[in-house]
């Protein structure tokens, strides 16, 4: 009969962890070094171009080996971490981080991530990171097979995220391809099947343009109503619950949700200001947001309000300069286009298999990244330890 053994941890400078993991500088685990000048950027580089802020391009020149680590070394984004599975170059508003003789770079990827680098920054006017104060980290350093392991299980749940916004990705594209064919090139079906315009279809003078005949322009409020979302504070966040979203997406949990149905919804303060999403089935949207109510007697639905916005050049609508934003006022200056209702219910009917897929995979991905985040500090401190 087997027994189990239960782990042993000792006192150590970081605090306690198992008896055979080590402590030791960060030096001892990643040869540091600073980024270059941006090199020419063209749209069908080879490799990614790495800046503070993540990737800022492409180019066909390179500086940094594949599976390797990209630390932000100055500004609002100094400390941030990330990783890159092909070679890349990196600027000089970055440091390069390649994994030492002993060390596992997937692993030495998510234990940056637990180091709260930006408060680890020096510099009184422009946060800043240097090498010299990412050496002297004293962090824990299991054996290599351990590192592995934890490293494994971490990026298959950051794998699986990662395939579900390629899946979502694909899917949009799809859908605005068709939605620029039907209400932007004005090529949908005709009575015969034929592309309506470049079939000779009638057009009408608008304030948009020519338009499809039986089509119309309107002043946005005619088919939305817009309210700004709800106050919550930060606090009351947690990682369980409704989805509640901010202007830059979902920012946490919450015991409580608005909408039972998806809304279409525009960011409008600060730098998520004019960001266009729709949310999931009950959710909670913050006054960081603007949501966009169907009316009672409109024809449209969230499946065409969504890809109308997405035409338009939204920063349009934002004013303010120290704090960007959009208000509802300067919303209700847009003009909407309205085609015939058979055609958008056609739309709809063509996307409600598209929404669904993507919905689900939204969801999973929350799902996925609490289950992730929830398990990263206890992997990093040995809480939880992977089997042999």
């Amino acid at each position: 009969m087997s027994t189990h053994k239960e782990p042993i941890f000792k006192e150590t400078e970081i605090g306690p962890i198992p008896e055979e993991w080590e402590v030791v500088d960060l030096e001892k685990l990643i040869d540091f070094s600073n980024g270059k000048s941006s090199p020419e950027r063209i749209i069908n580089g080879k490799y990614p171009v790495y800046g503070s802020n993540g990737i800022i391009g492409f180019s066909d020149e390179k500086n940094l080996a594949q599976d390797s680590i990209i630390i932000g070394r100055v500004g609002s984004y100094c400390g941030s971490v990330y990783f890159s599975n092909s070679a890349s170059w990196v600027t000089d508003n970055a440091i390069k981080g390649c994994a030492k003789e002993g060390a596992d770079s997937n692993y030495l990827y998510y234990l940056l991530q637990t180091l709260n680098l930006n408060k680890r920054a020096g510099g009184s006017g422009q946060p800043l990171i240097n090498q010299s104060i990412l050496n002297a980290i004293l962090v824990q350093a299991p054996p290599l097979d351990e590192q592995k392991r934890i490293a494994e299980i971490l990026s298959s749940l950051d794998d699986k995220i990662e395939l579900n916004r390629k899946m979502n990705k694909t899917l949009e594209e799809i859908a605005q391809a068709l939605f620029k064919r039907w209400f932007v090139d004005f090529e949908f079906p005709d009575e015969n099947g034929k592309p309506y315009k470049s079939s000779g279809g009638k057009m009408i003078d608008s304030d948009l343009g020519p338009i499809p005949e039986g089509w119309r322009v309107s002043d946005i409020r005619d088919v939305v109503n817009i309210v700004y979302g709800k106050g919550l504070p930060t606090d009351k966040l947690s990682q369980v619950g409704y989805p509640v979203f901010g202007g830059n997406g979902v920012i946490g949990f919450y015991g409580e949700y608005i909408y039972e149905e998806p809304q279409v919804v525009i960011g409008c303060r600060g730098a998520g200001s004019g960001n266009i999403r729709q949310t999931y089935p009950k959710s909670f949207v913050t006054n960081n947001s603007l949501v966009l109510e169907s009316t009672s007697n409109s024809t449209i639905d969230r499946f065409y309000l969504k890809h109308f916005l997405h035409t338009i050049d939204i920063s349009g609508f934002v004013t303010g300069s120290a704090q960007p934003q959009i208000t509802i006022a300067n919303l209700c200056r847009l003009n909407f286009l309205i085609p015939e209702k058979k055609l958008l219910d056609i739309f709809k009917d063509n996307l409600l298999g598209i929404d669904c897929i993507q919905t689900e995979n939204e969801l999973e991905i929350q799902r996925l990244s609490v289950i992730r985040d929830s398990l990263l500090p206890r992997l990093m401190s040995g809480k939880i330890r992977t089997n042999s």
